[in-house]
């Protein structure tokens, strides 16, 4: 697949600063990528309370690796912040 050989990711910084619920969730997130075909897309879910670091996962997914993302949120504040959009 393309995607397996053309995905990317700097590990070490990636992980900088995560918690340890923060690494797991990472961790499943890599492993899930790693195995998408081409076709494939990958849909997720990121709930949390106020401050539990939703906005700082996505910004190292961002950040990170070379992965085209469609970002939406269901407050505008929270769609803003990532440049994403708002669901209604």
């Amino acid at each position: 697949s393309n995607l397996r050989k053309s995905f990317d990711v700097d590990e070490e910084k990636f992980y900088e600063g995560f918690l340890s619920d923060q690494k797991v969730a990472g961790d499943y997130f890599l492993k899930k990528i790693r195995t998408l075909n081409d076709d494939d897309q990958l849909l997720m879910l990121l709930h949390g309370q106020p401050g539990s670091g939703k906005t700082f996962f996505v910004e190292r997914i961002r950040d990170y690796t070379n992965l085209r993302m469609k970002i939406t949120a269901s407050s505008g504040i929270a769609g803003m912040s990532l440049g994403g959009s708002t669901l209604d």
